[in-house]
Order: structure tokens, then sequence, then C-alpha cells
């Protein structure tokens, strides 16, 4: 149900070459000789592969196999999982190039700096934050089927301005916004074609209260029947504007992740993340109460100074508040 955001991303920035690249996307649970069977029937010259935390474990296995049965074929590999933590892993010893960061003109240019027959001498490509504007958006490699079947998935920025120690996002504390009248534009097209689940993948949605009203208001305008969103927020930096913009959507219309990590206020201080509990409880509840959004809420089990009596407390705590998930 969910779709490859990132792949799309590096295609929808691959220029000349585009027209000569395919994107493929499997499961974790399909087997991993059928995933290089069906590369590897398309006699690729170079082959990107997305690393993520949930297939780290098969991508390994699919690269060893890919390896073994093509020698000649470029193998680049990208993503959040790979990016921070490649020294003498298998999968850095394997490949041929690895893209640290944001890869959307990255990948590009370093397709171009093999297919021109100058390839770069280091493995390593080292990561660079690119200009948002030089960014060409792939809501448009969105298929029908996408649209009708899955879930769709959009960002109008990226960067988180916190400092958690647990979490990959506080490294890029830099928040950078889409152009948001290009944004919206994209989503009305996708909207025009269907669309009904959107989930944005925006670090903290409601960091930017004017930025985030405007896109709310905006779907609010657009709403018709089985839509949803779904946003990441921090509850103790929820206004009261946004909480009453939040409050006249249809019920289910909105599905808020919302981080509380834990109700420890010495592990909060510990993992530097600076947190308001009693707010974030007194907002948990009024949306419960006012309004029809579904509320997903976090508790992480494992972060420093947490002991087996502070995790039930914590978990006593949440439930009571009747969230619609923990």
């Amino acid at each position: 149900t969910h779709t490859a955001f990132g792949l799309r991303y590096l295609l929808a920035n691959l220029g000349k070459h585009q027209q000569c690249a395919e994107l493929i996307e499997f499961t974790i649970k399909q087997p991993i000789d059928d995933i290089a069977n069906q590369i590897l029937a398309r006699k690729p010259a170079i082959v990107g592969i997305g690393i993520y935390i949930w297939n780290v474990t098969q991508t390994t296995l699919l690269v060893e196999l890919l390896r073994d049965r093509a020698p000649e074929l470029v193998i680049i590999l990208g993503g959040p999982e790979i990016s921070y933590e490649y020294d003498e892993t298998l999968l850095f010893q394997l490949c041929d190039y690895l893209i640290c960061g944001e890869g959307d003109l990255a990948f590009s240019q370093l397709v171009n700096q093999i297919n021109s027959g100058s390839p770069p001498s280091e493995k390593l490509i080292p990561p660079s934050i690119p200009s948002l504007e030089k960014i060409k958006l792939p809501y448009s490699l969105y298929s029908d089927h996408d649209i009708n079947h899955r879930v769709i998935y959009v960002e109008s920025s990226r960067g988180c301005p916190f400092r958690c120690e647990f979490c990959l996002s506080s490294l890029d504390q830099r928040v950078r916004y889409f152009d948001i009248e290009q944004f919206l534009s994209e989503m009305e097209a996708l909207l025009d074609r269907g669309a009904k689940r959107f989930k944005f993948v925006d670090r903290t949605f409601n960091l930017n209260d004017k930025h985030a009203l405007t896109i709310i208001n905006y779907f609010k305008s657009r709403w018709h029947e089985n839509m949803q969103l779904h946003f990441e927020i921090v509850p103790d930096r929820l206004s009261d504007k946004l909480i009453t913009a939040i409050t006249g959507f249809p019920e289910k219309g909105l599905h808020l992740e919302i981080g509380i990590q834990s109700f420890n206020a010495d592990v909060l201080k510990r993992i530097n993340r600076h947190q308001n509990l009693d707010k974030t409880v007194a907002v948990v509840k009024t949306l419960l109460k006012e309004s029809g959004a579904e509320l997903h809420t976090d508790l992480i089990f494992g972060l420093p100074g947490e002991t087996y009596e502070s995790i039930g407390s914590g978990i006593d705590q949440l439930y009571q508040l009747r969230p619609h998930e923990i």
C-alpha cells in the first residue's frame, strides 16, 4: 500500500537519462532470488537502491546476489540507513558507490559521470544539501494505480529544528520549505486525478503556523469523501489557530502522528528533547474531545535512563488518555 517516495525523486531528476530508466518496487516479503531475477532480466547497466532500517537486511542479501551474478553491474546505494553508518559494512564493501544524504541531484550527477566515461575515483559521494528550488518534484510519476490503491507520500518541507539524540532527523537542523504555490499546484493535480490518501513526511508539520494553516485550509476547501491526510506534529507546539483548523475537519479526515517518546522528564532531558509534558497531555485531550482526528501516539522503548517501571508508568499514562493508536 506504500509508495517509494525517494525513488520517484531520483527518477524525476534524472534528466536525459530518465527515458532509459525504470523504477521497480518490491516488498520485504518477496524472495530475494526473485527480486534479483526481476532486476537482472532488464539487463541494467546501473542499479540504484534506497536503504532504510526496514530493508537493510534484505538489501544486503540482494546486493550479494547481484554482485555474484552480474559483476559488471554498477551498484549505487543511498538512503537514510546507509548514509550515516556505512564504515566496514558489507553493503559498503559490495557497492560501487554510496551517496550520503539527499540524493535527488547527486544520483543524476553520478549517473552522468558514469555514462560519460568519467566516473568518480572515490566510492563515497559526500553528503550535500540541495537547493529545493533546483529539485524537480516527483508527483506526476504516481501512476493511476498508485492514486487509486496506495498511500501517496508528499512533503512540503525538509529538515527538523530539534536535536533529539535518538533521531537521524536531528542531523539536518536547517528547515527548508518548498515553494508553497508550486507545492499546492502539484496537490491540485493529484486531487484532480482522484488522490485520497496523502501522507506528509514533513518532520514537524506544525513548526510554522502560517505554512501549516495554508496547507490545511487548502485541503479543507477541496475536501471530498474518503480523503485522509497524515501529519506528524509536535503536540506542545500546536497553536490554538491550528487546533481550531483541525477541529473543522470531517471525522477521521486527519491522522495525526504525535511523538511523545517518554513521560519521564529525566529521560527527555538526557535525549535532548525539550517538551512540555503538561501541555502535551492537554493538547492530546483537546484533540480527542473536540476533533474527529485519529491520533497515533508514540512511545520509545529503550531510551537512556528508562526503566521497566517508568516505561510501564508511561504506557499507563498514555493509555488513560485513550488515543486511537499507541
